[in-house]
């Protein structure tokens, strides 16, 4: 039965054209498919490692223009914090407790995220098609078995709709990687790869006595609680203390018209617009920032995947500017619990 579902979804994405491992290139794309091969073994070689009963998944991130940057590998994982108050299968609102691989990958890599691969065991979700179109990650190989797994099955029509498109929009390469027949094969290949920069972020300086609570009322009084946003005190890679914000956004090659066409893909599950907490996250990240204190404020309740995303980049205390809910109701029971548990520290102005 796998076999046949592996052949009715992925025979529907290829492209038609594969390259084996005998060859140096990819077109312009992969420049040594042996070691797309062997990061994507890195990858394989944890999945079981995962604490998920059900849907293993892991990825390996490198940066084949940086060689000093190791790769980076890493399972669908639950922040730790989490591991001593709820089971392993328990909601959190919405939301399962697991980070999921991709963007535990792209929170653990020291490397430069942008133009980075990323080598991943199964199909990405929409939501992972986003936060990796964010980061600024360049490419991305699926492992061939991955098609076989339970998600495709379910899911192949997202995963054609919207994470592909998400990837298409944002210039990014997509591939399946057979280890054993040692081949490489394009989904969807960009010869030349232009990336659409990422929008809806404001940088602000922070002056002498300058602090999250003395900010966020002028936000506010500017914003409103219409929009979504998330703000945090950062410091650059040389130390330069300054002000972030970010909104929430469509992915990076998307415009409002084509959010307008295509707004009714959205699901209850998955949707176009990026979180802007998990946005700023990223932001930081790929620009080689901390957040010293690990203090991120909101002008709404994030939501429970959203919430779940911050534990997993060491989010410790979040100030909100409003009690009203971004675009998932539950996030709040989310939110009471982690601060009933003393896992995260609220903060409300």
């Amino acid at each position: 039965m796998f076999e046949t579902l592996f052949r009715k979804h992925l025979h529907r994405f290829l492209l038609g054209k594969t390259y084996h491992g005998t060859e140096s290139s990819c077109g312009y794309i992969v420049n040594d498919i042996q070691t797309i091969i062997a990061r994507m073994q890195d990858a394989v070689d944890v999945v079981l490692t995962s604490e998920h009963q059900t849907s293993r998944v892991a990825a390996c991130i490198f940066n084949p223009v940086q060689p000093e940057a190791a790769p980076f590998v890493a399972v669908n994982s639950r922040p730790a914090c989490l591991k001593g108050h709820l089971e392993w299968d328990a909601r959190l609102g919405a939301s399962s407790q697991f980070i999921h691989a991709e963007l535990a990958a792209i929170a653990g890599f020291g490397g430069d995220l942008r133009g980075s691969h990323l080598c991943v065991t199964d199909p990405f979700c929409p939501n992972c098609a986003k936060n990796i179109a964010e980061s600024g990650v360049r490419t991305v190989y699926i492992d061939h078995k991955g098609f076989q797994k339970d998600f495709i099955a379910r899911n192949g029509d997202e995963f054609q709709s919207m994470s592909m498109l998400v990837a298409e929009r944002a210039g990014i390469s997509v591939y399946v990687v057979n280890r054993k027949e040692q081949t490489v094969t394009p989904i969807r290949e960009f010869v030349a790869q232009t990336r659409p920069s990422p929008s809806a972020i404001e940088f602000f300086d922070i002056r002498d006595g300058m602090t999250l609570e003395k900010v966020i009322p002028d936000f506010k009084t500017r914003i409103g609680t219409r929009e979504s946003w998330a703000l945090a005190f950062i410091r650059e890679a040389d130390g330069s203390p300054r002000g972030l914000l970010v909104f929430e956004a469509l992915p990076p090659g998307f415009t409002p018209a084509d959010f307008k066409t295509r707004g009714d893909s959205d699901t209850g599950k998955y949707r176009f617009p990026i979180d802007p907490l998990t946005r700023l996250l990223i932001t930081v990240k790929r620009m080689g920032f901390t957040i010293p204190d690990g203090r991120v404020a909101c002008g709404r309740v994030p939501s429970s995947r959203a919430l779940v995303n911050a534990l997993g980049f060491g989010c410790k205390s979040l100030i909100v500017a409003s009690r009203a809910c971004d675009h998932d109701p539950t996030g709040a029971d989310a939110l009471a619990f982690l601060t009933g548990k003393e896992l995260l520290k609220l903060e409300e102005i």
